[in-house]
């Protein structure tokens, strides 16, 4: 599937048919940061909460993204 982007930030996009859900990772980044979502609208929400959680985190850590 094709990737999504955010602020700069790549995300990975799957799709599971046993649980029916779209899932994937930000990608390029040292920390594993998952998100999902049962339709494309929820999993481009939460992948954008992802990101914004973490530059975030990243801001709070004194750190880059």
């Amino acid at each position: 599937m094709k990737d999504i982007t955010y602020k700069g930030f790549t995300g990975s996009v799957h799709f599971s048919e046993i649980d029916n859900i779209f899932y994937g990772q930000i990608k390029g980044i040292s920390d594993l940061i998952t998100y999902e979502g049962e339709s494309v609208i929820e999993l481009t929400k939460a992948f954008h909460e992802m990101v914004d959680e973490h530059m975030k985190d990243c801001t709070a850590q004194n750190i880059g993204p």
